[in-house]
């Protein structure tokens, strides 16, 4: 007859709750060792996703890296190509605006003189309404009268 470990602990006069305190002992042991390497491995995972995040991360660091030095020059031509478009139009703007002046009010007329040019009511109105030199520096000046004349054509 085969009783396992009961039958052989009940022949061997042992008492049960000794059995099944050692049995629980050792399904207890070896779920502590399971759950260990459970808690090992995924310490592992863990620490690889990391590491290849890591990687990851400093390869796209150094790609932009990359990318920034070579954009840099083509930037800074940029911001010098700029400037000089920017010192091109005040430069032309004054041109026009001292153009323009000097058609609007050719020399030897005077405000009081008659004009065979033929003018518009508010060009009329805005020449009789200056006075002395206008208040302002001369860029603010060309800058005003530039927005006139512009004002003026898309009429």
């Amino acid at each position: 007859m085969d009783y396992g470990l009961l039958g052989f602990a009940a022949i061997l006069s042992i008492p049960i709750f000794y059995v099944i305190h050692v049995i629980f002992h050792l399904l207890n042991k070896q779920w502590r060792e399971v759950r260990a390497k459970e808690q090992f491995l995924e310490q592992t995972r863990l620490e690889q996703k990391v590491e290849w995040l890591t990687n990851r991360a400093e390869a796209q660091e150094k790609t932009l890296e990359d990318s920034r030095r070579n954009l840099a020059p083509a930037a800074e031509d940029l911001d010098r190509a700029s400037e000089e478009y920017g010192r091109r139009l005040e430069n032309l703007e004054a041109v026009v605006v001292g153009q323009v002046g000097k058609a609007v009010d050719p020399p030897g007329l005077g405000e009081e003189g008659g004009s065979s040019l033929p003018t518009r009511p508010h060009e009329v109105t805005e020449t009789s309404t200056k006075s002395s030199k206008p208040k302002g520096s001369t860029k603010n000046l060309n800058r005003r009268r530039t927005a006139k004349l512009a004002h003026r054509f898309d009429k």
